[in-house]
């Protein structure tokens, strides 16, 4: 059998573009002499979000942190300390010296520490480290195509095993996704305190999303070994993508 007699129906899902390894490129963060690689999330109550390679926040607090370098520029949101909390958009660059080292308008802008209350990145920017922020493209197989494809036999147990296991593993991404949607409209309506707490849960739900990848493509290639297909390409096609959302 090959892939021509099974039917793939391309489902395009924005997640966090997480296809790969977790992170690509790295972030680096130097604190009291201390050297951590990851992904910075943020600055707020005068300190640094900043998430490890290995998935854990940290809340390091400014006064000890002496470099933060960027793997690309972000684009940022900055709440300023001032009677009116002024915000402005900016493109964050790092930070060194108590500054963060930023351009507004396409000019160079050095801010010290302590006249910022928050800095918020863009989602979108924030997962650019990871795979460009592209839509999660999968490629769901027809398991009732697969035993079409038996020529009238009922399928042995490893093969319903796998089917079974299959279905589990897209019915939990989907449901993944449908949330991670739910959460981002949110949001965009939330302000303050709410969308700072929702942040926090798309940031982790960034990290969670590998393991509900990881667990579909292991199914996916279960069900391919036990009906004996072979796989032709990878689960991005060159179908079309969704566009971002974000």
């Amino acid at each position: 059998m090959n892939l021509n007699h099974m039917i793939r129906t391309g489902i395009a899902v924005l997640l966090f573009g997480t296809v790969g390894s977790c992170m690509a490129g790295v972030d680096v963060m130097v604190a009291a002499g201390t050297k951590t690689e990851g992904a910075f999330e943020g600055f707020e109550n005068s300190r640094f979000l900043f998430r490890t390679t290995k998935g854990h926040l940290i809340r390091q607090y400014g006064s000890q942190v002496s470099k933060l370098t960027l793997e690309t520029p972000r684009n940022a949101l900055v709440t300023n300390k001032d009677i009116k909390k002024t915000q402005d958009k900016v493109v964050l660059k790092g930070f060194e010296r108590n500054k963060f080292e930023m351009e507004k308008d396409g000019k160079p802008d050095l801010r010290p520490m302590d006249k910022i209350a928050r800095i918020e990145l863009e989602m979108d920017d924030r997962t650019e480290g990871v795979q460009g922020g592209q839509a999660v493209r999968v490629d769901v197989i027809d398991t009732d195509a697969l035993i079409a494809g038996l020529g009238g036999q009922a399928p042995n147990q490893a093969q319903s095993n796998a089917i079974e296991k299959y279905k589990e593993a897209t019915q939990a991404f989907v449901r993944f996704a449908d949330n991670t949607e739910t959460l981002k409209g949110e949001m965009d309506r939330a302000t303050d305190a709410r969308r700072i707490a929702i942040l926090e849960q798309l940031r982790v739900r960034k990290h969670d999303e590998q393991g509900i990848l990881d667990r579909l493509a292991k199914a996916e290639n279960e069900i391919m070994a036990a009906f004996q297909v072979m796989k032709i390409g990878g689960r991005n096609s060159n179908l079309p993508a969704a566009p971002s959302a974000l």
